[in-house]
């Protein structure tokens, strides 16, 4: 899954083939016989990443704000990479990254409240974000159905993690 984060933009180029006949044997070669099945979901936050695309190259949340709007956040200012003060309208939506409870962790680790610049606020719950409701609700099919999940990558274009959300 690709860019949870609205500013991880260079993640929405995925590269997942070139026109060469795979070797026997190969993982490319068992992927085209359909013994494995890829499901890839590029861009998990749309709206916020339009946000960070129009408005403000940094953010990261979705843009529900509905937490915000209850905090009632203040304007924030910032210092620009050039030096200059800007503000921001200091509603920063949901870090969707800390919105899953893997290994029980909801809550737990870096989180903020709505109104924080951190913009590390969870939600009000594990799941309770459309966009990690989906996720969730794609996966919990797939195990009904008997898939055996052997693998999900969460890519971030900052930092050179590898994270592991569900």
């Amino acid at each position: 899954a690709g860019m949870h984060y609205a500013l991880d933009v260079i993640m929405s180029e995925l590269s997942v083939g070139q026109n060469i006949p795979p070797a026997p044997g190969t993982t490319a070669s068992i992927l085209l016989r359909g013994e494995v099945r890829v499901a890839f979901f590029p861009l998990i936050n749309p709206d916020g990443y339009e946000y960070s695309r129009t408005q403000l190259a940094w953010y990261r949340g979705n843009r529900n704000l509905t937490a915000a709007a209850r905090e009632q956040c203040p304007q924030t200012q910032y210092k620009t990479t050039n030096g200059t003060v800007e503000v921001a309208d200091g509603e920063w939506g949901v870090d969707l990254n800390r919105n899953f409870n893997g290994f029980n962790s909801f809550g737990t680790i870096s989180v903020s409240g709505p109104c924080s610049l951190a913009q590390n606020y969870p939600g009000e719950g594990p799941f309770d974000q459309a966009e990690t409701a989906g996720l969730r609700a794609f996966v919990e099919r797939e195990l009904q159905a008997g898939t055996e999940i052997v693998m999900s990558v969460d890519q971030h274009s900052f930092g050179g993690f590898v994270l592991y959300p569900y």
